[in-house]
């Protein structure tokens, strides 16, 4: 008798199963980006041109530019491939083209060095000093970014 009751409880529950429609294998896919962050500052550049001969010099090129960015949309767009039923890799690739402004300061530009002239060899000092104005930074920066991801597919079922 134990049997047969173990076959009833089980009958209510068993059933056929439909065959399950294979999963796709590339699934490409696209969207929009936004960057509410980006370069954004002063830029300072200090440096000491070098010159080509040998004696006592001194030189400095300074710039300070400003950086002011604005929030910008881009767009991104990418492919899924499962190498297998549930897991796989994720190709994308995400453009955007951050707008930038900025006042800028003029390029300084001093020189100071030892010259030995003929015809009586006697020392000189010269001093150079130059100011160059900038124009203001206008344009924008484009940012590409391209990534790999390792990426699993879930199935869901009556209970989850």
């Amino acid at each position: 008798m134990v049997i047969p009751l173990a076959i009833l409880t089980m009958t209510p529950r068993a059933y056929a199963q439909a065959p399950v429609a294979a999963a796709a294998r590339l699934e490409l896919w696209g969207g929009v980006s936004a960057v509410l962050s980006g370069p954004s500052g002063d830029l300072v550049s200090s440096y000491s041109p070098p010159l080509l001969f040998d004696g006592e010099f001194t030189s400095t090129g300074t710039q300070t530019m400003k950086l002011n960015r604005q929030p910008a949309a881009g767009i991104e767009g990418g492919a899924n491939v499962f190498l297998s039923r549930h897991a796989g890799i994720q190709l994308l690739v995400d453009r955007t083209s951050i707008h930038l402004s900025g006042g800028n300061g003029p390029y300084d530009l001093t020189l100071r060095y030892v010259s030995r002239q003929p015809p009586n060899d006697q020392a000189q000092v010269i001093d150079v000093r130059q100011s160059t104005p900038w124009p203001d930074t206008t344009g924008a920066v484009t940012q590409w970014t391209a990534g790999i991801n390792g990426i699993v597919r879930m199935e869901l079922v009556d209970r989850v």
